[in-house]
């Protein structure tokens, strides 16, 4: 292991980008797990390496040197016992401190980390205001949102907030079995977040609301799992607890969280 290998002491996995970024720009080596390397697009200085959490045994190389682990857990295979089985490897390379944002209730994977004696802060988001980018098309296209349940209050939160959130849990103490609800500063409607996104494009985007069932065709068209539609239109439609608004992010990373209008300026590209 040469000289920039042995300084590496955070590893990210789920790596998307953001946390990488925030851990980049505090100085902190990083090192990135992907399960393919070849795609894998991080700022110049990052260690990429190939790795699969649902194959534990095979991340002991990866894990070497490291003390703090960032996780983002998705519905891909990664089961408790593999949990378990990585958790352990992880503490015996010497990792002491983890920030976890486990997809769809994973949690089973704080669960094991914390067993295996790692200090692990619990990060769960609100709803990403990423989502929004699925609206870009008709917005392009036909200058048109269509949605159910246009009165759904969301404090949707910018992915950079998520990921601030986590580096600051990371590399500072004391947030060891912390659960941080990440949220954006403000609750909006679905209303409310289509004209957001006309006022910051200088133009009119028409909101159509459709029944539940009309959402459920058209989210089947574009490939969403019926199961996923139904749950999706459960939330919205019930609407409970989304609109929590926390201070959070402000209290990890000193400063408010993102608006929604400031979300749109920084993807305002992706809807022209």
């Amino acid at each position: 292991m040469d000289e920039k290998e042995a300084e590496v002491t955070t590893l990210v996995t789920g790596a998307t980008g953001n946390v990488v970024r925030e851990l980049v720009a505090a100085g902190e080596p990083v090192r990135a797990l992907t399960r393919d390397p070849a795609r894998a697009r991080f700022p110049a200085g990052v260690q990429v390496v190939r790795g699969d959490l649902g194959r534990p045994e095979g991340l002991r190389e990866a894990l070497r040197g490291v003390e703090r682990l960032h996780m983002i857990t998705l519905h891909d295979g990664e089961t408790a016992a593999a949990s378990r089985s990585f958790a352990e490897i992880a503490a015996e390379a010497g990792v002491r401190r983890a920030a976890v944002v486990p997809g769809g209730g994973e949690e089973h994977v704080i669960d094991a980390i914390r067993a295996a004696g790692i200090e692990c802060a619990h990060i769960e988001p609100w709803e990403y205001m990423v989502n929004t980018l699925w609206w870009a098309d008709t917005i392009r296209a036909e200058g048109v949102v269509r949605e159910p349940f246009p009165w759904f209050r969301s404090s949707m939160v910018h992915e950079a907030d998520i990921a601030a959130v986590a580096a600051a849990a990371l590399l500072r103490e004391g947030h060891e079995d912390r659960v941080y609800q990440v949220t954006g500063p403000e609750a909006i409607t679905r209303e409310q977040a289509v004209r957001t996104i006309g006022e910051v494009l200088g133009r009119e985007i028409r909101f159509v609301e459709l029944t539940r069932e009309q959402a459920r065709e058209e989210w089947a068209a574009a490939g969403t799992p019926p199961e996923a539609a139904d749950w999706l239109l459960d939330v919205r439609e019930d609407g409970e607890g989304m609109d929590l608004v926390t201070s959070d992010v402000e209290e990890l990373t000193g400063r408010p969280a993102r608006g929604y209008a400031r979300w749109v300026a920084d993807h305002a590209d992706d809807f022209r």
